[in-house]
């Protein structure tokens, strides 16, 4: 993996080159040939390479999660996960609505840096056609999985790689075992390549950096820097959470554990 010291020097290194370049020569035709011509395709690359992958590593990642499952524990297995996601999203949500409108990462920002992501080429994700629960519900099922993998429509291709995983699971065969094999193989494929493409992280972000502050210069920053600290503090909170929730699950299944082992009228022991 990447190390976090070669992660903050390209941050640094990538922002710090660019505004320099913004403020020594913004404007100049060879600043923009540069970008154009090398930073901005290298930062591209790197995007796309990511994207690239994420097809292949969710589908049989999904897949061979759900083909270990024993069907019999699937639907309660399924019922704690939806509503621990829903949980958990739920609080999600509501810490990153406070810090977005605590920090404001949006503000001010730059009229340049708006037109530079509308060039993106990410879309956003189409609404379901038709009003109420039925046309939610419609929306989940692909009518083409490998249609909603080019779209990228993650959700129709998680649904339909849980039916896959599920019908891999029940289907009991010399065949079925090959396919698991070979989506076992696609899996660590997948990783070795993102593996590899994380290798390239550094040059990526550096290259991306780059272009922002070497067009805008210094005040792109304050954006850059307050949408940061929002990931940051976002994820410390929420990371904090689940660990108190793994510890508070982990001390109570421990104590009830102990007290079937106790014989019956057994005084409480006092703490050491």
């Amino acid at each position: 993996m990447v190390s976090h010291r070669r992660m903050i020097a390209a941050l640094i290194l990538g922002a710090g080159v660019g505004i320099v370049a913004n403020l020594a020569a913004g404007g100049a035709p060879w600043l923009d040939a540069v970008i154009r011509n090398f930073a901005q395709p290298l930062g591209q690359l790197f995007i796309r390479l990511l994207f690239m992958l994420v097809i292949p590593l969710l589908f049989s990642a999904l897949v061979l999660g759900v083909a270990d499952l024993e069907l019999r524990h699937l639907g309660r297995l399924g019922a704690r996960m939806l509503g621990y996601t829903v949980v958990v999203s739920g609080i999600s949500v509501l810490i990153g609505v406070a810090l977005v409108n605590l920090l404001g990462p949006g503000r001010g920002l730059p009229a340049a840096v708006r037109e530079l992501s509308h060039g993106t080429g990410i879309k956003p994700a189409a609404l379901p056609a038709g009003e109420g629960l039925s046309a939610v519900l419609l929306a989940l099922v692909p009518d083409n999985p490998v249609k909603a993998a080019a779209t990228g429509d993650l959700i129709g291709l998680i649904v339909f790689a849980i039916l896959f995983g599920i019908a891999l699971s029940a289907a009991e065969s010399d065949a079925s075992r090959r396919l698991r094999e070979m989506l076992q193989g696609l899996y660590d494929v997948s990783m070795k390549l993102v593996e590899g493409v994380l290798k390239l992280a550094p040059y990526g972000v550096a290259a991306l950096l780059f272009v922002m502050t070497a067009r805008i210069g210094p005040a792109v920053i304050r954006p850059i820097a307050a949408y940061v600290g929002v990931v940051i503090i976002g994820m410390d909170r929420l990371l904090d959470m689940c660990r108190t929730t793994v510890n508070v699950t982990g001390d109570l299944a421990a104590a009830v554990y102990v007290a079937r082992g106790e014989p019956a009228g057994t005084p409480p022991r006092a703490l050491a």
